[in-house]
């Protein structure tokens, strides 16, 4: 019967988790301009873009090239959400092209006739006001040969971005470290799928030995496929590696619950799938469209970000699991704890292989 009540509590403890484990709100804008024309290519996760327009006639929850290309008032959308603004003059874009990437992305061509002034230059995406207040958009200017000469992360409320004149010094690389860092942070917070996974390592031993090991590996590991994916070296199928995220979850709280209680090292499955979580953290960056020859420094201030958002949660959840390991109750914990991470995990898996 005891056995019962914790089951059900962890399922109830499991419910918060099963909330979407990525921050769906992620874009990004490049921006080059000639002494004629300002052109910009935008890219929208097609779920974000969907909820903000009424393009997905079906109501199958996603925008296909057939809706897309019937959808008569995007040109009218467009020209009313995105701009470009001389001092108080604004210039609306004009909608060149729009498509439906390969990963299921809306891409939109806009361009704008120059204005005559080539000073105090912006573009201002008022689309962002639609979408959630933490949506980032990844904005950047670029020159002639595709460098990043500036570039920022624009938000809902912060929608405006200045742009240089022609005549604008060589790129200078990302200006945005700091914010790409903050962004590392909040990515590994929100990302539920992969506290679920940490969680379930450190429930297995709360030794700071094994809990340095266990972080060392993950670290180790992710940072890895992260920076070689994210740099194009290596590349999974999307779902392969959601999926295998949420496996991982599952095989970790299993062994968990086999091990009856006794403490174990998880550092071999924290690098052996931290390989994998490497992958979707740098989706994230791959969704932005980071690239270039300047995409290191953003790519490791991110992952350092990541790095500090973990030890973080470590040190909040590895006290917390020690002082109820010294309970009378203790030893039900680590149970408790991995049938919570468990069950999301499963739901998780389940949502992402049957779509």
């Amino acid at each position: 019967m005891h056995t019962l009540i914790r089951s059900a509590v962890a399922l109830a403890c499991a419910a918060p988790l099963l909330a979407a484990p990525h921050d769906p709100g992620l874009s990004s804008v490049h921006v080059s301009r000639t002494a004629e024309r300002v052109h910009v290519h935008a890219a929208f996760a097609n779920a974000d873009f969907r909820a903000a327009s009424s393009i997905d006639r079906n109501g199958d929850g996603a925008i296909d090239t057939a809706e897309l290309a019937a959808a008569a008032g995007l040109a009218e959308l467009v020209a009313s959400q995105f701009a470009l603004r001389d001092g108080e003059i604004l210039v609306p874009a004009t909608l060149a092209a729009a498509h439906i990437a390969e990963n299921a992305d809306v891409e939109l061509e806009l361009s704008f006739a120059a204005p005559s002034s080539t000073a105090s230059l912006a573009f201002e995406a008022v689309f962002l006001q639609r979408l959630s207040r933490g949506h980032r958009c990844y904005t950047c200017f670029v020159d002639a040969a595709g460098e990043v000469v500036t570039d920022a992360l624009l938000t809902p409320a912060r929608n405006r971005f200045g742009l240089p004149t022609i005549a604008a010094a060589a790129a200078s690389g990302f200006a945005q470290s700091w914010s790409f860092f903050v962004f590392g942070v909040e990515h590994i917070l929100i990302g539920f799928d992969h506290l679920a996974f940490l969680l379930a390592l450190l429930a297995a031993g709360v030794a700071w030995r094994r809990v340095v090991a266990t972080i060392t590996a993950f670290t180790v590991a992710h940072s890895i496929t992260l920076l070689a994916a994210a740099l194009g070296v290596l590349r999974l199928p999307p779902l392969f590696v959601e999926a295998t995220i949420a496996a991982s979850i599952v095989v970790v709280a299993l062994a968990n619950l086999l091990q009856g209680g006794r403490q174990s090292h998880r550092w071999p499955l924290a690098f052996v799938f931290g390989l994998v979580h490497g992958f979707g953290f740098a989706s994230v960056l791959t969704d932005l469209r980071v690239g270039g020859s300047d995409a290191v420094l953003p790519l490791v201030t991110f992952n350092l970000g990541v790095e500090v958002g973990q030890l973080a949660f470590a040190l909040v959840v590895v006290p917390l699991l020690a002082l109820a390991a010294r309970r009378p109750w203790g030893r039900s914990v680590p149970g408790f704890v991995s049938i919570a991470v468990g069950a999301a995990g499963l739901f998780w898996l389940g949502e992402r292989l049957l779509g």
